[in-house]
């Protein structure tokens, strides 16, 4: 069996790779690419950069070349309900577009006017295998088409969601799935807490692709020091949430090589 993860930028990433020991996939790739294997599995690793273009150009390069049996979206994201605590696991049974009106007509999400949600799939079938191992909950991902403000946000999202946490990525990465009737599961693992906005300046370290810049990083802090507590928070709860996607991602492994040996 296959499985295919997904991840917008390096810190996703961190513990998975360190824990499977994967070696980057260096020849011919448009997208950093990391493999690595536990038998009966067989784990390709894509570092995808932000947003739905990235996302969706990455799943379909991975489905062509590597064949995948199972797509899973796991990152960092921003809750949107009251009591989150950073490191707090939610997958997704539902995923939401809030589409970019600003830019409609260039971007991908372009034909969507308002929220637009769909349920994905076996979703709930896959949690329940992973119960017993990893602590995680239930709720729906939000998918932005732009950054914007959790108050922002939250003005536009239905009322009654379980759980909302935001991202850039899921819906596009779910869509492509269902489309390619790939099975799919979301995992996000939480950075900053419902009332906790990250200030725009320090997505402005990394570039499209994800690459962390020291330099861009000291500069923007000498620059704005009241910005350097948010910083060291945001490391905090980073590493926090990188470990417990890789508790997540070890407990899927475990799942599906059971069901791969039946």
């Amino acid at each position: 069996m296959k499985l295919s993860l997904f991840a917008a930028f390096p810190h996703e990433l961190k513990r998975i790779l360190e824990n499977l020991k994967a070696p980057r996939i260096l020849k011919g790739e448009p997208f950093t690419l990391f493999f690595a294997q536990r038998s009966p599995i067989e784990i390709v690793m894509a570092q995808t950069g932000m947003g739905a273009c990235n996302a969706e150009a990455a799943l379909s390069y991975v489905a062509e070349k590597h064949n995948p049996d199972f797509i899973l979206s796991l990152g960092f994201g921003g809750a949107l309900y009251d009591g989150a605590l950073a490191g707090d696991l939610v997958w997704a049974s539902k995923t939401i577009l809030i589409p970019d009106r600003s830019a409609k007509g260039h971007m991908i999400d372009s034909h969507y006017s308002a929220p637009h949600f769909f349920e994905i799939p076996g979703a709930r079938e896959i949690a329940g295998r992973l119960a017993a191992k990893v602590n995680m909950h239930e709720g729906c991902v939000a998918t932005m088409g732009k950054r914007m403000r959790k108050q922002e946000l939250l003005q536009m999202l239905p009322q009654g969601l379980l759980s909302p946490v935001c991202d850039m990525e899921t819906f596009y990465l779910a869509r492509l799935s269902m489309q390619r009737s790939l099975p799919f599961f979301a995992i996000r693992s939480i950075t900053d807490p419902a009332d906790d906005d990250i200030p725009a300046g320090l997505f402005s370290v990394v570039d499209g692709s994800g690459r962390y810049s020291i330099y861009k990083a000291l500069t923007l802090l000498i620059g704005k020091p009241g910005l350097i507590p948010h910083s060291i928070r945001l490391g905090i709860n980073s590493e926090r949430a990188a470990q417990n996607l890789w508790q997540a991602v070890e407990a899927l492994i475990e799942a599906l090589g059971r069901k791969a040996k039946t």
